[in-house]
């Protein structure tokens, strides 16, 4: 068996007699990547060195991010990730913020109903985009009780 940084352990015995393609994970640094590798060790996993990071022979492959999972040799049914492909889609700032303001317009248009809301603007906090001129403008002429919380659009 291989630890986290690719060496050799011969002093963990496999836990299970399934076919051992079926058992490896790669597991990759950042975000404490010690507690999906006790629970997959645990499990019977056996760890890829550091080095396989690009290699598609694993089961599981636990990431800090998407963008270190090749997607273009995921194989659904072989390969399981941490992550979802393409989740930019639905989890970017901007991306959500452009939803919600979709949502809305077609709400006031009447082009969808909701028993419940009449805008999102009642379940969201006040938002402002400040690389567009007219909510920069906005923000600027709101009313300031101290405390903003300021969200840059490329980071966690």
């Amino acid at each position: 068996m291989f630890d986290a940084d690719g060496e050799v352990d011969d002093t963990e015995e496999k836990k299970t007699t399934a076919p051992e393609s079926k058992l490896l994970c790669f597991i990759g640094s950042g975000n404490n990547p010690t507690l999906p590798k006790e629970v997959l060790i645990e499990k019977g996993f056996q760890v890829m060195p550091r080095g396989m990071q690009f290699s598609d022979t694993y089961r599981f492959k636990w990431t800090q991010t998407p963008h270190e999972i090749n997607y273009m040799k995921f194989v659904e049914g072989k390969h399981l990730v941490n992550h979802f492909s393409n989740t930019k889609i639905f989890t970017s700032k901007i991306s959500t913020l452009d939803t919600l303001e979709s949502l809305n317009r077609a709400l006031a248009n009447g082009d969808i109903a909701s028993p419940h809301y009449k805008s999102t603007k009642e379940f969201t906090p006040e938002t402002y985009r400040l690389d567009v001129v007219a909510d920069l403008v906005s923000f600027l002429k709101s009313p300031s009780e101290g405390l903003w919380l300021v969200k840059h659009s490329n980071s966690n």
